[in-house]
């Protein structure tokens, strides 16, 4: 009998512009996971659009902005995510630190995509346009995208896979965002489906 699929779940703080990559990725039969339910720290995100779209059910989570009062957060986190018996966690344009004792519970079963080729242009901060524009100062010659595992730290966590990119010359801050996100929206369902279908060996 065939196996069910992973389920996966997405937390994003606005667009999520991998969000629909990911779900799009999800509908081929032969998807190793399955997007169960699509969750913000924000009321009304762009995902929850999307998540509307495409028949998914949206979930606000406002105990993920009380960041004095992280045990809120994780409670009302750690609820959410057993009630729709989720497996593993991609995130997507989440821009808040994931608490420690959720780490700790999903530990190597929460990934996150980054538009530059991490180590380089990664932490606190560096996020969007603000990581092509570091990457153009410095005057890269290439860039591109890396899908990690999510630790304490922004952007610290293993390299589960990267693509690269050249920088054409003259390549304005906007138009290395739009290159950086077609290759995003090929590689993060790639690299999901198949770290899920190692977690089917491991599970």
């Amino acid at each position: 009998m065939e196996k069910d699929k992973i389920r996966v779940a997405i937390m994003a703080s606005g667009f999520g512009s991998n969000a629909s990559a990911l779900i799009e990725f999800s509908k081929n039969t032969l998807s190793s996971y399955e997007i169960v339910v699509c969750i913000s720290n924000k009321e009304n995100p762009g995902i929850k659009e999307v998540a509307r779209r495409n028949a998914i059910p949206f979930e606000y989570c406002p105990e993920l902005q009380d960041s004095q009062n992280q045990h809120n957060s994780v409670v009302s986190l750690h609820h959410l995510l057993q009630s729709y018996k989720i497996d593993i966690i991609a995130l997507s344009g989440y821009l808040k630190l994931i608490p420690q004792q959720i780490i700790d519970i999903y530990k190597d079963r929460i990934l996150n995509i980054h538009p530059s080729l991490l180590p380089k242009y990664g932490g606190k901060g560096m996020y969007g346009i603000k990581v092509h524009n570091a990457v153009l100062q410095d005057k890269n010659t290439e860039t591109g995208a890396t899908v990690h595992l999510v630790n304490e730290q922004y952007d610290k966590g293993k390299i589960l896979g990267r693509r690269i990119i050249q920088i054409n010359e003259n390549c304005s801050p906007e138009e290395l965002n739009e290159k950086v996100k077609k290759i995003e929206n090929i590689l993060y369902p790639e690299i999901l489906h198949n770290y899920c279908k190692q977690f089917y060996s491991h599970s």
